[in-house]
């Protein structure tokens, strides 16, 4: 049977998340969790999932954070637990656009030619985003990014940040200079003020010695069944999938995927996904003797 292919929910693609537990400092919420999303739209689409039904406030500002939470009316009812949480947390882009940097390993970046300016774009889709998950019953938790320094892909969190159950954070390595300016642990420091973290990975040294670990980009992971799916490019150094995976106590599965160039696909959760009862992968761009 496939090992890793349609007939088994894993978690990925543009839509990653990574499950993690945490408990509100000085509140009381069992079982509250936390998990990144990376997707929807390429301007605004990467986020931190947190299960937080019960924050119970609307458009309330905190700072630079705004905090949207969805009326009773528009939450959907569950009848069984979901692995999916209710609010989810955006980073609003505050100099979006093309990075030539990280364009070098994403063939599917490309600078702009005439209409709107790319961070025009990216904060109306943001926010439009933002109004069309309210009205949908997610909660969102939005943070402010800042111009200094400019930070292009600042609106994907989940490549520098993820979540764990075991109260974990992990910073990861990036593979490229622009894209290591995001790694903001003011936000970390946010997060331990609002949960009880109990140990921050940082990871980020290893890019010095030029290994690269996008995070939930690279990392689509199937807590289920306790595995890890990630595709090998330069921003996925196989050595420190297997060392988060004996780390958090998952299996490792490395392939290779590639585009119509021949170029390696450079995140893992470009060509996977996953959703209440399916799961997806493009595996026309996997080896064919990878796919079992």
């Amino acid at each position: 049977s496939m090992r890793w292919g349609l007939r088994m929910p894993m978690r990925g693609m543009r839509q990653t998340r990574n499950r993690s537990r945490v408990t509100p400092a000085g509140g009381r919420w069992p079982g509250a969790r936390m998990r990144c999303f990376f997707g929807l739209r390429a301007a605004c689409c990467a986020a931190f999932f947190f299960d937080l039904m019960r924050l119970g406030c609307l458009g309330r500002f905190t700072g630079a954070e705004r905090i949207m939470v969805p009326s009773a009316a528009a939450m959907p009812m569950q009848t069984t637990p979901s692995v999916f949480a209710a609010q989810v947390l955006m980073i609003r882009p505050a100099a979006f656009g093309y990075n030539p940097e990280t364009a070098a390993s994403n063939g599917f970046q490309a600078p702009q030619r005439g209409g709107e300016d790319a961070a025009s774009a990216a904060l109306r889709e943001f926010d439009a985003m933002v109004d069309g998950l309210t009205g949908a019953g997610v909660g969102v938790l939005v943070w402010e990014d800042d111009l200094d320094p400019p930070r292009p892909d600042a609106v994907f969190p989940n490549n520098w940040l993820s979540t764990h159950t075991n109260g974990r954070v992990y910073l990861y390595p990036m593979a490229t200079v622009s894209r290591r300016l995001e790694v903001r642990r003011d936000h970390v420091a946010n997060l331990s003020r609002r949960y009880r973290v109990a140990e921050v990975v940082d990871w980020t040294g290893h890019a010095g010695r030029g290994q690269a670990l996008e995070g939930t980009g690279s990392l689509v992971i199937d807590a289920r069944r306790r595995r890890v799916f990630a595709c090998r490019s330069s921003r996925t150094d196989p050595a420190l999938v297997h060392a988060w995976a004996a780390a958090e106590g998952h299996e490792a599965v490395l392939f290779d995927a590639f585009d119509g160039a021949g170029r390696p696909i450079y995140h893992t959760n470009v060509i996977c996904c996953v959703g209440e009862g399916f799961a997806a992968c493009g595996l026309a761009l996997v080896p064919a003797a990878q796919r079992e």
